[in-house]
């Protein structure tokens, strides 16, 4: 009884103290879910028609941008066929903690109350409603839940995603695939722009590719890193490849397959993060999942003041 009595309060005050960042968080998590579907439908740039053109250089675009933006710096640059808050980032721990506390203090103790813990009663009084859809659909939603903010820590704490790494990996260490090569500084640059070769080659080497990401570091030893994904918009599955800044000579290369349990893990973070790993099901599993994270410091806080009167 006492460690119930130990856990309710962490799991009382936890919620009160971190109740409107989780509300925040969850209601704009499930707009999230739909950005990309959202942002097609609103912005017409988004999308144009099929040209039987090549690319602008990725040259030509630094150029345009720095000319439009002066002073700014263009290190990036994506081609289709997205910042860290701690705040957030401490509430999602505490919220990992509120629903496995939840979770201890929702478990039937007899057998005969299994069945009012997996059902809502929708004829009771409302604070017995109040009450279950708390419980209840936290139970639910708690599996997906805890994938969300896992993959969500992942995204704001790098020892998060680097456990993730070794745990998919089962521990053992595969420290070549995580190598960044240098560039030859002794090597004097050639005529034509290295990062329009290396776009390039990289097309060749990944001709099914529908997103190019082009790194370009100013640091000048810093290669050219060029990630080819496979569909546009999920980067679950992607092709690395490393240039020398000064010859434009291929570095290293990692295509898909031959990357380790981890890395791959890693890459789709962010695609289990909003659910389009699986699809459109997904995104609605996803969506669904963060409206009752979202209603449940509501729901918390309601039973929290009647347990006050």
């Amino acid at each position: 009884m006492a460690f119930k009595k130990t856990i309710l309060f962490i799991h009382r005050w936890l919620g009160l103290i971190t109740g409107l960042v989780v509300f925040v968080v969850s209601v704009t998590g499930c707009i999230f879910c739909f950005q990309d579907e959202i942002q097609d439908a609103i912005h017409s740039w988004r999308k144009v028609p099929v040209q039987q053109k090549v690319y602008i250089s990725p040259s030509r675009l630094k150029s345009i941008a720095l000319a439009k933006y002066p002073g700014s710096s263009a290190n990036y640059i994506y081609y289709f066929g997205k910042d860290r808050q701690m705040v957030v980032g401490i509430s999602v721990i505490v919220f990992v903690v509120l629903m496995i506390t939840g979770i201890i203090l929702w478990w039937p103790k007899r057998k005969t109350d299994r069945k009012r813990s997996f059902t809502i009663k929708w004829n009771g009084r409302w604070r017995r409603i109040n009450y279950d859809l708390h419980n209840v659909l936290g139970f639910y939603a708690t599996s997906i839940a805890l994938l969300l903010a896992t993959t969500g820590l992942a995204i704001s704490f790098e020892w998060v995603n680097k456990g993730i790494y070794a745990a998919a990996n089962l521990g053992r260490d595969h420290a070549s695939e995580r190598i960044i090569p240098k560039s030859d500084t002794t090597i004097l640059k050639g005529n034509s722009p290295m990062i329009d070769q290396a776009f390039a080659e990289s097309q060749a080497l990944s001709p099914h590719a529908e997103m190019f990401l082009i790194t370009d570091d100013a640091g000048k030893s810093s290669p050219i890193i060029v990630t080819a994904y496979a569909q546009s918009l999920h980067y679950g599955h992607s092709d690395f490849y490393y240039f020398d800044r000064y010859s434009g000579k291929l570095l290293k290369q990692l295509p898909y397959a031959q990357k380790s349990p981890g890395m791959k893990l890693n890459d789709m973070n962010y695609d289990l993060h909003v659910g389009q790993a699986m699809g459109l099901f997904g995104k609605i599993l996803a969506f669904l999942a963060s409206l009752i994270c979202a209603s449940l410091p509501v729901t918390g806080f309601i039973i929290w003041l009647g347990k006050k009167k």
